[in-house]
């Protein structure tokens, strides 16, 4: 996302699509780096703040995963919705 799309903040909405007559510097590559790590460590952040606050329903689902081995999509949501 990075290097295609230009999704870093520090390096503003621009592609980085490195080729053999531009070749990407040091410091370029150490910035898409440090980019995506960013973008990588809000989305685990992101994904731990949902799984905290959802943690009943995560609770009561492995509790009757743990029972029954398998879930249909209605007993899921049963689960999750309660």
């Amino acid at each position: 996302m990075v290097i295609e799309l230009g999704m870093g903040a520090s390096l503003g909405a621009q592609s980085f699509v490195q080729g053999d007559r531009h070749p990407l510097s040091q410091q370029t590559l150490e910035q898409i780096d440090g980019e995506v790590a960013k973008l990588v460590a809000e989305a685990m952040e992101g994904a731990h703040d949902l799984l905290r606050s959802r943690r009943g329903a995560l609770d009561r689902l492995a509790t009757a995963l743990a029972e029954s081995e398998t879930l249909d999509a209605d007993e899921i949501r049963k689960f999750i919705d309660a």
